[in-house]
């Protein structure tokens, strides 16, 4: 079982397609959140979405780059705050999040992967 979080409804839908086409018995759901928006707001939702699931495994896979190396002092600071929100900001607070809801017995295996 399986939900995926990304800001593209499109792309998620064509995914868990994709996938259903070749796990038919997996259920997958999705949430559409953009990794730009770090308010306590989106990142309730996406907990609300997985609520009450037994969630085992998260993987962080969210990223932006800024298309090739360049010098710091030539990136746009609006950039490099997005970069950090984006890559930093919200998988760290998406995991807070969620780690509550990946229960508290010590013996369940979990395990978050930050990609």
């Amino acid at each position: 079982n399986l939900v995926l979080v990304s800001r593209t409804a499109s792309k998620l839908d064509a995914v868990k397609r994709d996938i259903r086409g070749k796990h038919p018995n997996l259920q997958v759901e999705f949430v559409v959140s953009d990794a730009d928006d770090c308010s306590r707001e989106n990142i309730a939702r996406v907990a609300r979405a997985v609520e009450g699931k037994n969630l085992t495994i998260l993987v962080n896979n969210v990223g932006i780059g800024q298309g090739g190396i360049h010098p710091l002092q030539e990136l746009d600071p609006k950039v490099i705050d997005q970069c950090i929100r984006v890559n930093c900001t919200y998988p760290t607070l998406l995991t807070q999040a969620l780690l509550p809801l990946m229960g508290k017995n010590p013996m369940e295996r979990k395990l978050i992967l930050n990609i």
